[in-house]
């Protein structure tokens, strides 16, 4: 099966969609299937072409002529994107979320006869639900909705009803590591936030939570693993709630590093303002780390509320702070969850079990009887 992968973003950046693909495409390549990836340089000086472990990976300026409005690239852009679609002749195209790059593929997308399979990462906003938006025109293009997340894929089946038939969960996963989980520490304990620093992961609410336990656990330490945009921000609020010294930035992790980092902590701080089903809440589980996170769209599918963590509600400082609290004061009931947290990620999310999704999913695509097609 001749697969074409699409993202905004692709290794070596990090992020859940790229290291899911960075695991999963050449485990499909192994597998018999030809993948093709077509992405964007983004801000780094990246090679146009490159493979990676079977991996043909083709990389187009997208982000460049939109941000920048120039309509002239965009049209050369879009000749050069009809010309790759067309000699690589894809059996399945592969759309990981729904970003610029397609408001340059969509006259593509509504040509080709290729099978289009569109996953969502994350629920709809209400400003991607309107008819003429780009969002509604590629999910009427989708041959196949999935979403990683059974709470993420009910609203989108609530806002587009035609792909109820159509659409399907397909959980995220990450290999188990070779790692085995250490004694979780308490002397100090070790609160673990990790991913990219921006608004939606929350980090602001677990430093302000933070604020709130040092005065009764003075040797509590946080340890901020990632980086971005919002890193100085995120460093000047420390400073101005008084716990500069509590917290430890280690800045970016690269994913072969990241169960170690997880095995340091005492548990793992989750408080997302949004999310799909993030790929840290499977990776602390691997790591038999507990987590206090936000009740919010799939993190409850992972994170059991008493079982495998603590699930409070989200924006609420008050409710993570006695969340994390509850923690620190019953090192036998956190290990319990960690333990727990583990066999439920072996149970639920292998990656085998993952794999064989996928395996399955494109091959039943390949083979899927022509939909009418439909104006875009």
């Amino acid at each position: 099966m001749r697969i074409l992968i699409v993202s905004e973003f692709f290794r070596p950046y990090i992020g859940g969609i790229e290291v899911l693909t960075d695991h999963l495409l050449p485990v499909l390549v192994r597998k018999g299937h030809d993948v093709h990836a077509l992405t964007s340089h983004g801000p780094m000086p990246l090679a146009d072409e490159e493979s990676f472990a079977g991996v043909r990976v083709w990389r187009h300026p997208f982000r460049a002529v939109i941000e920048g409005k120039d309509a002239e690239g965009m049209l050369r852009l879009r000749r050069r994107l009809a010309l790759l679609i067309d000699d690589l002749a894809p059996d399945v195209i592969h759309l990981h979320g729904v970003g610029p790059s397609l408001i340059l593929l969509l006259p593509m997308l509504s040509t080709s006869p290729a099978r289009v399979l569109l996953q969502l990462h994350q629920r709809v906003f209400s400003n991607e639900n309107a008819r003429e938006s780009l969002m509604a025109q590629v999910v009427q293009r989708a041959d196949w909705v999935v979403s990683v997340s059974a709470s993420a894929l009910a609203q989108t089946r609530q806002l587009f009803p035609e792909i109820t038939e159509r659409s399907a969960v397909l959980p995220n996963a990450v290999p188990a590591p070779a790692l085995l989980p250490s004694p979780l520490p308490f002397a100090p304990p070790r609160l673990l936030c990790l991913g990219r620093l921006t608004t939606q992961k929350g980090f602001d609410l677990a430093l302000r939570a933070v604020a709130v336990l040092a005065p009764r656990f003075p040797d509590v330490r946080v340890v901020i693993a990632g980086d971005g945009d919002e890193r100085p921000v995120l460093e000047g609020l420390a400073g101005s709630l008084g716990i500069a010294a509590h917290c430890n930035w280690k800045g970016w992790v690269s994913p072969a590093n990241v169960p170690a980092v997880i095995n340091e902590s005492t548990m793992v701080i989750l408080s997302s303002r949004y999310e799909g089903m993030p790929l840290v809440a499977i990776e602390a589980g691997w790591m038999g780390r507990p987590a206090v996170a936000s009740r919010v769209d799939g993190i409850g599918e992972v994170i059991r509320h008493e079982e495998t963590g603590i699930l409070v509600e989200p924006e609420n400082v008050d409710e993570l702070a006695a969340g994390i609290e509850r923690l620190l004061q019953a090192p036998e009931e956190t290990r319990r969850m960690g333990a727990a947290a583990r066999a439920v990620v072996e149970r639920e999310f292998g990656w085998e079990k993952c794999v064989a999704a996928y395996d399955d999913l494109y091959l039943r695509l390949g083979t899927m009887a022509a939909r009418p097609s439909v104006v875009v």
